[in-house]
């Protein structure tokens, strides 16, 4: 069931549903109902949307931090954000591409 270590006999308890209701949906057979998607988005900390697979953005729940650790988080964002579209400028750009130097630290995660 993914990287939270949860066997669908878990979840179904969880649930109250029978485990090849959970696997049904696991493998495409079937899909939850409204109440389940609630539950299981709940569950796992996510969006309905990211259970729904609508769209590509992802959810944090900060809603227990303070204001100014959620200040912290927003301004690590901006921060990420600038530096990946740093990254991929520099990947786009002929004239960077020419130093090998770079590329490699580009490739190696460093960045």
């Amino acid at each position: 069931m993914g990287q939270n270590e949860l066997t669908q006999s878990s979840l179904a308890k969880r649930l109250q549903i029978s485990r090849s209701a959970v696997n049904a949906w696991e493998m495409g057979i079937s899909v939850p109902s409204t109440q389940y998607i609630v539950e299981l988005a709940d569950y796992f900390n996510v969006s309905t949307d990211y259970i729904l697979e609508i769209g590509n953005d992802e959810t944090v729940n900060i809603s227990f931090l303070t204001e100014s650790e959620k200040e912290i988080v927003y301004r690590l964002l901006k921060y990420f954000k600038k530096c990946h579209h740093l990254t991929e400028t520099i990947k786009a750009d002929p004239a960077f591409q020419a130093n090998e130097d770079l590329t490699e630290i580009l490739n190696s995660g460093e960045i």
